[in-house]
Order: C-alpha cells, then structure tokens, then sequence
C-alpha cells in the first residue's frame, strides 16, 4: 500500500514539474553557482512551493547546494493583485 501511495506521489510531482511551456501560470527560475539555471513552470503554486522548499521533484539536484528562486506568475516577475473598493455603507433607515 505505502509502495502505491509513493509511486503515486511521484507521479503527481512529475505529472506538475515541467519545463516552461507557455501555459504555466507560476513559473520559477533556479539559479546557483554550482549548477546550471533551472526554470520550471507550475499550474500549481502549492506543488510548486512545496517542491522548492523541500527541494524535491525537478528541484532535487540543488538538494544541499545553496541556490536562489525567482518566481513569476502570469509572466511578471512582481505580480499586481486587483484592487476593490469596499461598498459604501448602508443606512439603516
């Protein structure tokens, strides 16, 4: 059962870490300077935040090697999150 769960998770994993296509909302760009530039895109920020935390699935070459994440969603490096204007309060007439 546990060999099932595992194969499971790691098909999750390899099924969300894929090279950027141009469909990917979150995209993350690995660096470090003892191993070449890693970008990687996500449709999943959960997944991709788990997997770059805990240095698994596309990101495990860069386990025990200090590295540098930069992420972009939606293609700007500094997303602008909308804006709402709260509604104007109601009398109680």
């Amino acid at each position: 059962m546990k060999k099932g769960i595992l194969l499971s998770l790691l098909c999750a994993t390899a099924a969300t870490f894929s090279p950027v296509r141009g469909n990917e909302p979150f995209v993350v760009v690995v660096t470090s300077t003892s191993l070449p530039t890693l970008t990687a895109g996500y449709s999943s920020f959960p997944d991709l935040l788990n997997d770059l935390l805990n240095v698994r699935g596309g990101f495990a070459p860069y386990a025990n090697t200090d590295f540098s994440a930069t992420l972009a969603f939606l293609g700007s490096p500094t997303p602008s999150w909308p804006t709402r204007t709260p509604p104007a309060p109601r009398s109680n007439c």
